[in-house]
């Protein structure tokens, strides 16, 4: 369950990145590139952003909005199933199947959900979609 958490925005992210009028963005001359470098340095994909038709730019908010309200429902339902009586994490997983050489991992990814971290979860997972719609 709590991988659904982790992977959904990066789902998001991938449509994000597969919407055309989203990854081309104008190359601008190289004085006024100058001129916005030093006024406000900002990422290549906030240019492409700018330089979206209006028809884009709400496609890719629908993206971003259903993206994050898919996390928010999943993590409504992982405060539905949790436990307050156990002191112990919850929803625990752990991914360490990269193994190197002499037996050692790799790569070891261990998450899970306790009590206090449980409504930062919520929290983050709430505001998110209200972000995206207030913009």
């Amino acid at each position: 369950m709590i991988f659904l958490l982790l992977i959904v925005p990066l789902i998001g992210v991938l449509l994000l990145l597969l919407e055309p009028s989203f990854s081309q963005y104008n190359v601008k001359s190289k004085s006024s590139q100058q001129a916005t470098n030093i006024n406000r340095p900002q990422p290549a994909f906030v240019h492409g952003f700018e330089s979206a038709d209006s028809k884009s730019k709400e496609r890719i908010k629908r993206i971003a909005l259903i993206a994050s309200l898919i996390n928010f429902f999943i993590s409504i339902i992982v405060w539905f199933q949790f436990d307050p009586n156990s002191a112990n994490y919850q929803f625990v997983s752990d991914f360490g199947s990269l193994v190197g050489s002499d037996s050692l991992n790799f790569c070891h990814f261990h998450v899970g959900i306790d009590g206090i971290s449980l409504y930062f979860v919520l929290l983050t997972t709430f505001i998110t979609p209200i972000c995206i719609l207030s913009n």
